[in-house]
C-alpha cells in the first residue's frame, strides 16, 4: 500500500474495523477515527488498498450467502424469497447478454 508508515498503518487498521463492520464504510472510519473523504482518496489511487477492500468485500458477500443458504435450507421463507430473488436478477442481467 502507499503512503508513509503512518498511512499504511491507518489503512491497515480501517481494514481491520471494515471486516468487523461488515463493509459498512461509515462505521469503520468512525471505529478507526478516519474521515470518509481520507478513505474514498485512498481508494481512488491506491490501487493496493482498493484490491484489499474488494477482497474484504467478495468475503462478506461469500459469508452472507453460505448463511442465507443455510436458512433457506431451513425453510426460512425470507431467506427463499432473497435466493429467488437473487436468482431472478441474475437471470435478467445473462438475458441482456
Amino acid at each position: 500500500m502507499k503512503g508513509t508508515e503512518k498511512t499504511r498503518n491507518s489503512k491497515k487498521r480501517f481494514l481491520q474495523y471494515y471486516i468487523h463492520a461488515a463493509g459498512n464504510i461509515s462505521l469503520a472510519c468512525a471505529n478507526a477515527n478516519l474521515s470518509r473523504q481520507h478513505t474514498y482518496t485512498w481508494l481512488k489511487d491506491d490501487e493496493a488498498f482498493r484490491k484489499a477492500k474488494e477482497r474484504i468485500d467478495r468475503d462478506i458477500l461469500r459469508f452472507a450467502a453460505s448463511k442465507l443458504l443455510v436458512k433457506a435450507k431451513q425453510n426460512d421463507i425470507k431467506a427463499l424469497a432473497v435466493l429467488m430473488k437473487r436468482a431472478e436478477k441474475r437471470t435478467k442481467n445473462h438475458s441482456n447478454c
